[in-house]
């Protein structure tokens, strides 16, 4: 009796452990999709005089930043400058830095990576 007894509880466990696992990566998804969407409203306010609307062609002066990398983002946008090793797409000194965005930058990684 006591065997089956654990199972049981094994068995529940499991389910109740699978089920939180569910709810955990909804919030994760959630959260995601939260941040690609301050992305995007960081991106359209702040990027798009330079850069196209759609990330992922260039713009007026400044170049496709779709899949950008967050070392490349933190560079540029807090101080202007490349990483280091880094081969720019243009090298112009146009783009000034933006100090203010400095907590958006994880957002901004987001939406410039999003599948969308």
């Amino acid at each position: 009796m006591i065997q089956i007894s654990s199972f049981l509880i094994g068995v529940g466990l499991i389910s109740c452990t699978a089920s939180e696992r569910a709810v955990q990566k909804d919030i994760v998804v959630e959260a995601k999709m939260n941040l690609v969407s301050q992305g995007r409203v960081t991106y359209q306010t702040n990027c798009i005089a330079c850069h196209n609307m759609n990330p992922a062609k260039d713009g007026s002066l400044g170049p496709a930043i779709k899949n950008s990398s967050l070392e490349l983002i933190t560079a540029r946008v807090l101080k202007a400058e490349y990483p280091p090793k880094y081969n720019p797409k243009r090298n112009s000194k146009l783009m000034q830095p933006m100090p203010q965005l400095e907590n958006k930058l994880h957002a901004l990684y987001e939406f410039l990576n999003s599948p969308n």
